[in-house]
């Protein structure tokens, strides 16, 4: 009975961790007057229109924004002009779970 228990707790652990993977892009262009932020990944990656990304200033720090502009090799999205100014060319733009 005690390894019919094991088995599921790990399928569903199996199938947490699954349904959390993150797909990572990187900050290619910053327009801070605008708070446009743009990645190096499109829809091929999963970045769609609507699409929550979050970019990661520092361990504690991120900002998140919406993508509203997207084609095969690169996305756009809407920030906070405020934060914007602190995204840097090369950040990681992390595509977050839905």
């Amino acid at each position: 009975m005690k390894p019919f228990f094991v088995r599921i707790i790990v399928i569903v652990i199996a199938v947490a961790l699954v349904g959390q993977v993150a797909v990572a892009a990187e900050v290619t262009r910053v327009n801070p007057s605008e708070g446009h932020v743009y990645i190096n990944k499109g829809k091929p990656a999963g970045f769609i229109v609507g699409a929550k990304v979050c970019i990661y200033l520092s361990s504690e720090e991120t900002v998140c924004g919406k993508i509203f502009r997207t084609t095969d090799s690169y996305s756009v999205l809407r920030v906070d002009n405020r934060k914007a100014r602190h995204i840097k060319y090369g950040m990681k733009a992390i595509l977050m779970a839905s």
